[in-house]
């Protein structure tokens, strides 16, 4: 039986990704668990198979244009892969890595899949693996919490849901009656004066003392590196105590910290940098599905002159956006590049991202089970980007990406470090 799907707008631009670079991974996302002891394969399978049925749109597929998703009928056994590796001389998650950066998924067939590998007696990795078009990170994370319950319970409990649901109906019919001629008339206004001048892309000292802002040369490749860092549980604690006594947010404090770090590199007082928002609406955050939108935060360092100046200014500046944050991305590089006639293909070349880096474990009874944060591209983004994970009580890690064809990693690695230095200054005093 065939069933037809609606489409989020949110879900539009990864398709034109997909249609436009149909092998490319960088639109993948994945979370992946190390697993130790004496799994209960068949009973992990069964539990994948309680979430497919629970969530429609991780069986569905596209028409070929994109424009259509529909779910069929369909075999666990299309979606649940067991894989062995071989034993070789590099480590396993190399091969991990590797096997990752090589699955393509063709969205008229499938955009979901789990892989259980073996990778020796008693030892498991376990992967979830999706296309941006159809799950973000928020809708990621409430699938492992399904998958988790259904191989914890019994099977037959009555309690675990097997059913579809219309909840991807109900949001996207939400986001439908938001996104009126009247709200997008106003939106495009809005952003459109909120960026008004400022530089639409970031420029940087470039390897050999030029410019970044190369975004049309062919050279500039896509594929990144990273760096990490994370802060250790007293860290934490205090960066949260410092959130709370500002009246602020984990998202603006560590903006506001990379703001500062661009501001030093790039020798620049006024730019913009993107970051994503879940664009469910209230009411609607459990839905499944891609429902993520990005924005512009702006930066202007020649109107605040102290850390407290700027917490206020981007809070403020928060505030103001929020009535029109539900404008597509899209929607408003396309004001920009038509208003100013622009022949850019690439705007807002730096990001930050709250994000799932794979520390929120998954917990499965009477085995050890680890989170494994291992890259499914080596293509990214942004030119610089900065993705940081706070799911977790203990811990935020960092992740610091960079286009290898424009930096050095040293130069990256100053960044990082001017990073730690002014987040500590400011959570220690």
């Amino acid at each position: 039986m065939t069933k037809s799907i609606p489409i989020s707008v949110y879900q539009r631009r990864y398709l034109t990704a997909w249609l436009n670079s149909p092998s490319e991974t960088m639109y993948n996302i994945s979370l992946v668990y190390y697993i130790r002891g004496k799994l209960d394969r068949e009973k992990l399978k069964l539990a994948c198979e309680l979430a497919l049925k629970r969530n429609e749109i991780l069986y569905s597929k596209f028409t070929t244009n994109g424009r259509e998703c529909f779910c069929e009928d369909y075999l666990i056994s299309d979606f649940f892969k067991e894989v062995a590796f071989e034993v070789l001389s590099v480590t396993a998650e190399t091969q991990l890595s590797e096997f990752l950066h090589n699955i393509h998924f063709d969205l008229t067939k499938k955009a979901f899949c789990a892989f259980l590998v073996s990778a020796g007696e008693d030892s498991y990795y376990f992967i979830l693996l999706a296309h941006h078009a159809i799950a973000d990170a928020n809708f990621g994370l409430h699938i492992s919490r399904q998958i988790e319950g259904g191989y914890n319970k019994n099977v037959n409990d009555s309690i675990i849901p097997v059913y579809p649901d219309d909840a991807l109906e109900q949001a996207i019919k939400a986001e439908k009656d938001i996104l009126t001629t009247e709200y997008t008339k106003a939106a495009k206004q809005f952003w459109l004066t909120f960026i008004g001048d400022f530089s639409l892309n970031v420029h940087f000292p470039h390897l050999s003392g030029g410019s970044v802002a190369k975004n049309e040369l062919n050279e500039i490749t896509g594929v990144g590196k990273s760096i990490f860092l994370t802060l250790g549980k007293e860290e934490t604690r205090m960066l949260k105590s410092f959130v709370e006594k500002k009246s602020t947010t984990i998202f603006l404090v560590i903006s506001a910290v990379f703001g500062l770090v661009i501001s030093k590199y790039s020798k620049q007082n006024n730019f913009l940098i993107n970051y994503p928002i879940d664009a469910r609406e209230k009411g609607h955050k459990k839905a499944p599905g891609s429902f993520v939108n990005k924005l512009v935060l702006k930066f202007d360092f020649d109107q605040v002159k102290d850390r407290d100046e700027l917490l206020k200014f981007l809070k403020e500046q928060r505030k103001e956006t929020r009535k029109y944050e539900k404008y597509p991305y899209d929607n408003i590089m396309d004001d920009l590049k038509s208003e100013k006639e622009l022949k850019l293909e690439k705007l807002f070349n730096i990001g930050i991202s709250q994000t799932n880096l794979n520390t929120v474990s998954l917990k499965l009874n009477d085995l050890e089970v680890e989170p494994v944060n291992i890259s499914w591209s080596n293509k990214i983004f942004n030119d610089i980007g900065l993705f940081f994970d706070a799911y977790s009580n203990d811990t935020i890690k960092f992740k610091f990406e960079y286009r290898k064809s424009l930096f050095e990693k040293e130069f990256l690695k100053k960044m990082v470090n001017t990073f730690g230095k002014i987040l500590n200054e400011w959570i220690s005093n």
